[in-house]
Formats: C-alpha cells, sequence, structure tokens
C-alpha cells in the first residue's frame, strides 16, 4: 500500500511520504478523488466494451438493431414484468409472468399519445413466463406501458 501512495502521490503532485507531512489530509482527498475518478472510467470502460456478463435474451427478444431503454418493473396481483421501451417509444416488450392461479392473465398493455391503448396476448397459467410486445400505430408513440389482464 506505500508503493502505491508513493506512485499516487508523485502523480498527484503530493508528497512523496505522504505520513511525514501536514498535507496528509489535502492529498488524502486528491488521491479519493482520483481513485474515484479512476473506478468510474474503469466502470464505463467496461459497460461499453460490452464485456459484462448479461442474461441471455428470451427467444422472441428483439434484434441488437432496435435501441431499447432500461427495464422497469411493473407488477399486478395477477402478475409481473420488466418492461422495456424501444425505438422512442414506437413499440415496447416484456417478459410477463402469471402470478396466481385466478382465472386472470397478465398481459401487456401501453396507453398511446393520442389515446387508445394496445394489447399483448394475455399470459397463463401460473408460473409462467412468455415474451410479448405492443407496437404503436404509426406517428402515435407510446405515453406509457404497464400490465393489465384478461380472463383466461
Amino acid at each position: 500500500m506505500g508503493a502505491v501512495l508513493r506512485l499516487c502521490a508523485s502523480k498527484l503532485g503530493g508528497p512523496a511520504n505522504p505520513s511525514d507531512d501536514l498535507t496528509k489530509g489535502l492529498f488524502s482527498m486528491r488521491y479519493k478523488k482520483w481513485a474515484s475518478m479512476t473506478g468510474a472510467v474503469l466502470f464505463a470502460a467496461t459497460a461499453l466494451s460490452g464485456s459484462a456478463t448479461a442474461a441471455p435474451a428470451p427467444a422472441g427478444a428483439p434484434s441488437m438493431a432496435s435501441v431499447c431503454g432500461d427495464a422497469f418493473h411493473s407488477s399486478r396481483s395477477e402478475g409481473h414484468a420488466w418492461i422495456r421501451y424501444c425505438d422512442n417509444k414506437t413499440w415496447a416488450w416484456a417478459d410477463v409472468t402469471d402470478d396466481k392461479a385466478d382465472g386472470r392473465c397478465p398481459r401487456l398493455t401501453a396507453q398511446l399519445i393520442s389515446g387508445g391503448n394496445v394489447h399483448s396476448p394475455g399470459v397463463g397459467p401460473k408460473g409462467s413466463t412468455q415474451y410479448r410486445e405492443v407496437r404503436a400505430s404509426a406517428g402515435n408513440p407510446i405515453y406509457v406501458a404497464g400490465l393489465s389482464w384478461v380472463s383466461c
């Protein structure tokens, strides 16, 4: 650790042996800032390089040509899903899971900006998870997506 501190000190303009100097606190703050920035850069490089491990996409998931945002969780008593908007909210997809044997099957539903809704088929029976997607009509993107239910 001492060698690392001396190396960092030389890079940050701090004293060669920070424990002997009154500026140890200043050096410590510079080192912490440098370390946090280095960690952020390494994290970003790893994320951008694609070397991070991701779960495999479901069988019907969109190809890499589509630009999809981060997934968000939606749930209701009938089931749950992680939903993603794609291509400027022109469509959305999710893996929808049926959580209850209640005769009501969860489905992906999107409310469109100019009004109206689009629905996917329901998912059932209890315990099943299926890929579902909804597509907006031209010029009328999705305002918000979530889960609704349909009798099954």
